[in-house]
């Protein structure tokens, strides 16, 4: 009995053992969007109503190009879901030929996201984005709009 007791006793302390090791050998946090990407924070930081405009550039194999947004509801809509990305793992992953930025303007500044490809341009590093994709369909859908419109 005596030796059951002591094997149960030294199989708990190893399990105790094991998970604070385990705690001490996570790994490194992904950067946050609040201490890595400043230009989130400061577009985070604007109301709707303070955005005067919102201006697009893209540029992909077939060219440039810019696209201007100043309906509110439009800004409202691409503010929210600039609002909703966030950092991922830094890469080292460059893109030459899909670029896109986003500028906020507003009376007092212009803040500006960076994108290639998927990644986020962040100063000198590239972060994979979450919810690039979902800002990305709605601005190519607004864009197309924007284009059939003119015509």
């Amino acid at each position: 009995m005596k030796k059951i007791a002591v094997l149960l006793l030294t199989a708990l302390l190893a399990l105790v053992a094991g998970a604070a090791t385990a705690e001490k050998e996570k790994p490194a946090a992904l950067p946050s969007a609040e201490g890595a990407w400043p230009e989130l924070e400061s577009v985070r930081a604007l109301s709707d109503d303070d955005i005067q405009r919102i201006e697009i550039a893209t540029y992909t194999e077939g060219g440039a190009g810019r696209f201007v947004f100043t309906d509110s509801a439009a800004i409202a809509e691409i503010h929210a879901l600039c609002c909703a990305l966030s950092l991922g793992a830094e890469t080292n992953i460059g893109v030459a030929d899909d670029g896109l930025t986003l500028a906020f303007v507003t009376a007092e500044s212009e803040t500006a996201l960076r994108f290639e490809g998927r990644y986020a341009v962040v100063g000198e590093k590239r972060y994979e984005t979450e919810q690039l994709g979902a800002l990305k369909k709605d601005l190519r859908e607004r864009i197309q709009n924007e284009i059939f419109a003119s015509e």
